[in-house]
């Protein structure tokens, strides 16, 4: 699979935030834990909430609907 840009370097989440991304169909969150980057797929495995909505707390995002952290 080849790689495709996401954002520019400009565009990722300061420490401590997350941001979402369109990908094609897809839709990417990247979250910003002190400077650590993740990728992962937007929607809550739950209940399909937007995760980028929600917050970075200890290491862990958590939606914004149930507050269950991954």
């Amino acid at each position: 699979m080849p790689f495709e840009r996401l954002c520019l370097q400009g565009d990722l989440p300061a420490p401590g935030h997350m941001r979402a991304f369109a990908l094609g169909a897809h839709e990417i969150c990247i979250a910003n834990q002190a400077g650590q980057l993740a990728a992962f797929d937007n929607l809550c495995p739950h209940r399909g909430a937007p995760l980028a909505e929600g917050s970075v707390e200890a290491g862990a995002v958590v939606c914004p609907l149930h507050a269950w952290a991954f």
